[in-house]
């Protein structure tokens, strides 16, 4: 095989570059079924790609065909319904943590630290120590070859005295500002080119360019009554990770809805409230309608993360179940753009009929 390919069930494909360090998830079941270097064991870290990645039914096949799959969570979720063991995780509560997503994000950067509110229950135990037991138990370099009360935060006090400042003056003040750098150092620090000079446009997004004009071409010539499926957010869903909580599935929040502007649902013979088929080349799913005229027309939403129905491990989420939008997601070669490694998961061609249309 060339190097830089997959040989798949689904075809030879290229392996995804780009810019950024992490690959895209729509490939995972292509590199579980790499012919000549198949992924054979899996460890999700608090992740659900059965729900969360295009193409449903090709990650479920994928993952039956692991020889271990291992989760750590606080929930036995969808994905974890395949797992071989599911290591239980301490919760935000119970253990220490430092806040790492909106680090460099923030007007003023600043690093904080919250201590753990009570003991984790049962045998719940933060990530890190699951992975370097796992480490220790493997005859693998651990953190607990030295001390069986290890310092995990020895990184973070390194990059703080940096700054003058230490990891025991961050426990005592919970927060700590730090000085904001001046713009300028953007190219003094981090330009490659010798003229110090930005590209604006390198070689890379010549591709591109061409796949921006090919989209612009479908769109162009697409039907005027076609459906495009996005993603709607709100606040009683954040990816799968509040399916079950009981608070947030009250009322008619028990379901996921297809939104859809009135003049499309009327040309559809649809009414608010009536159950729908929501299909294309990918997938077919049903669900409930919720008109509102705060869509455009030809536009449709629907929230994701839902679709526990096989989830046994998550009672309020197996009843209150709702559908898995993201089956009607691509998935595999050409699901994703190259240069970011972002999966497609917006403006996807859909078609909806009335449930009785199709039975």
């Amino acid at each position: 095989m060339p190097e830089g390919f997959l040989d798949t069930p689904f075809g030879r494909i290229r392996k995804p570059g780009g810019v950024g360090i992490s690959l895209p998830g729509n490939l995972l079941a292509n590199y579980i079924y790499d012919h000549h270097e198949p992924i054979r064991a899996l460890f999700v870290n608090s992740g659900n790609p059965v729900l969360s990645i295009g193409g449903e039914a090709a990650m479920r096949e994928a993952l039956s065909s692991l020889e271990l799959l291992v989760c750590v969570d606080i929930y036995r979720n969808a994905t974890a319904e395949y797992a071989d063991y599911v290591l239980p995780a301490a919760g935000a509560f119970e253990r220490e943590d430092i806040n790492i997503t909106g680090i460099g994000l923030q007007f003023e950067p600043s690093v904080q630290f919250t201590e753990a509110m009570v003991p984790p229950a049962y045998e719940r135990k933060p990530d890190w120590w699951i992975y370097e037991k796992l480490c220790q138990a493997m005859n693998l370099q651990s953190a607990f070859d030295v001390d069986e009360n290890p310092n995990m935060w020895a990184r973070v006090d390194a990059m703080l005295r940096s700054q003058g400042r230490s990891m025991r003056e961050l426990r005592a003040e919970n927060i700590i500002a730090l000085e904001r750098s001046r713009p300028e150092e953007f190219y003094d620090r981090y330009l490659q080119h010798e003229d110090k000079h930005v590209d604006c446009c390198p070689e890379i997004f010549a591709e591109a360019q061409t796949r921006m004009e090919e989209i612009f071409v479908d769109l162009e010539t697409a039907p005027t009554d076609q459906l495009k499926l996005i993603s709607k957010r709100d606040q009683y869903m954040m990816n799968s990770w509040y399916s079950n909580l009981p608070k947030l599935k009250r009322r008619d929040r028990d379901r996921n809805y297809l939104f859809m502007h009135p003049l499309d649902a009327e040309k559809r013979q649809v009414v608010d409230g009536s159950e729908v088929t929501v299909s294309n080349q990918h997938g077919t799913i049903s669900a409930p309608v919720r008109l509102t005229d705060e869509l455009m027309p030809g536009v449709v939403a629907m929230t994701h993360g839902w679709g526990h129905r096989d989830a046994k491990g998550m009672r309020v989420a197996g009843e209150k179940h709702g559908v898995n939008c993201n089956a009607l997601l691509p998935s595999g070669p050409g699901s994703f753009e190259p240069l970011s490694n972002q999966a497609h998961m917006t403006g996807i061609p859909v078609e909806v009929k009335p449930l009785a249309a199709t039975a």
